[in-house]
């Protein structure tokens, strides 16, 4: 819809969808000497957001990695985080071109697989948030990310409670619609 007064060009719902690749990730038992570096990996995601205003918008959201392989510790993990964003962008001149910076924060699923899981048992979720800034031209979405998930398990040996920390930084390329 185009305003009267203005040129802007206002468009209430966005629906995306992205891939990513997680150049950098850093898994640590915290409080522990445990800390090791990912390898890397992919994330898809997708994302609803409701503009109130042309510049503010309000969304819920879901990633997938693909399972990291871990170097000092034998076996895989990944993470799946559920999320409710919140979205500034700039104001639209055009439907589809604009900058934003969004902040997400929700609950974050945690699964060892492979021989880490052997290891483990009472795997829990827990807080996941992130921030990131991008743009969208034509359609195309171009978005850079740093975020933290968490979870806890308890170790099979001796049943001590551990709290992991996963920090990635992505690169994603997405479609909006």
């Amino acid at each position: 819809m185009v305003s009267e007064d203005t040129d802007i060009v206002e468009k209430n719902d966005e629906v995306i969808v992205q891939i990513g690749y997680d150049f950098y990730g850093k898994y640590s038992h915290k409080g522990h000497e445990s800390e090791t570096d990912f390898l890397k990996g992919i994330t898809l995601g997708t994302k609803y957001y409701h503009y109130f205003i042309d510049e503010f918008g309000v969304g819920l959201g879901a990633n997938l990695q693909s399972s990291r392989e871990l170097e000092d510790i034998p076996g895989k993990v990944y993470f799946v985080p559920a999320y409710l964003s919140l979205k500034l962008r700039s104001i639209p001149t055009e439907p589809y071109k604009y900058g934003y910076v969004a902040g997400n924060i929700g609950y974050n699923f945690f699964f060892p697989v492979s021989d880490y899981d052997t290891y483990l048992n009472d795997e829990k979720g827990g807080l996941f948030y992130s921030i990131s800034l991008g743009i969208v031209y034509n359609n195309i979405l171009f978005e850079v990310a740093g975020a933290i998930h968490t979870g806890s398990a308890r170790l099979k040996s001796t049943n001590y409670k551990i709290d992991v920390e996963y920090r990635t930084y992505t690169f994603s390329v997405g479609y909006v619609f």
